[in-house]
């Protein structure tokens, strides 16, 4: 049997920085933290039809690079359906 760590020890899953938020043919990626408003503000566009102040509204096919990108840089990524 496998134990939780974060079950066991009290502790949370650190937090991501940057939540991308799937909702089928638009996925909203929301920064979470000041380091994941900065990166989002220095490396995704935001021209076009954008109703959300912090966040971006993206098409799904364009995701991964922006996901590969965060990571690489060092930020923390998670996913929300």
């Amino acid at each position: 049997m496998q134990l939780n760590a974060f079950e066991t020890n009290g502790s949370s899953p650190p937090r991501a920085d940057i939540l991308f938020h799937d909702h089928g043919s638009v996925v909203l990626i929301t920064p979470t933290s000041r380091a994941g408003d900065t990166w989002l503000a220095d490396n995704v566009a935001n021209d076009g039809f954008q109703p959300y102040p912090r966040a971006r509204v993206c098409d799904r096919r364009f995701v991964f690079p922006i996901w590969e990108g965060a990571q690489r840089d060092g930020l923390r990524v998670a996913v929300r359906s």
